[in-house]
């Protein structure tokens, strides 16, 4: 079983992005949960679950065009503003990560992170390649931030 929570927080434009993702993805693979902007508060049915994969999606300050998808390292975290949440995605990962068998983290370039804006459309046609993307496995070959 493969368990993805969509993180980010929906009022603020492009930062819905995982949000997003978690509600439009319908896979009888993949169980998916709308964590907005705790996270954390999901580590008890992580525990449960004890998923194969565990797929943290959330907007990033990748710098690079809105849109772009990136696989981040967890050692990488830190370096890409992933943040509208209380605890670090770094700090997830080492909680629950006992309780699965890989986590992998995709961040995507938001354009506009504003209060009362709309998502724009180059995220929301992100968030529709990388559903494609995750349905048919091809989300692994997706490109990693940092690397060339």
């Amino acid at each position: 079983m493969h368990l993805l929570l969509g993180i980010g927080n929906d009022l603020l434009a492009d930062d819905g992005i995982g949000c997003l993702v978690a509600d439009r993805l319908h896979h009888p693979d993949w169980h998916s949960v709308i964590a907005g902007t705790v996270p954390e508060n999901f580590t008890r049915l992580i525990r449960d679950l004890h998923p194969e994969i565990l797929l943290l999606v959330d907007a990033a300050q990748l710098n690079l065009p809105p849109g772009s998808i990136r696989i981040i390292p967890q050692d990488r975290v830190a370096d890409v503003g992933i943040g509208t949440h209380q605890l670090p995605l770094d700090a997830l990962c080492d909680i629950v990560s006992p309780y699965c068998g890989r986590i992998i983290i995709i961040g995507i370039q938001p354009g506009v992170v504003e209060i009362g804006e709309e998502m724009t459309q180059p995220v929301t046609e992100a968030g529709e390649t990388l559903i494609s993307q995750i349905t048919d496995g091809g989300y692994l070959s997706l490109p990693v931030f940092g690397s060339r």
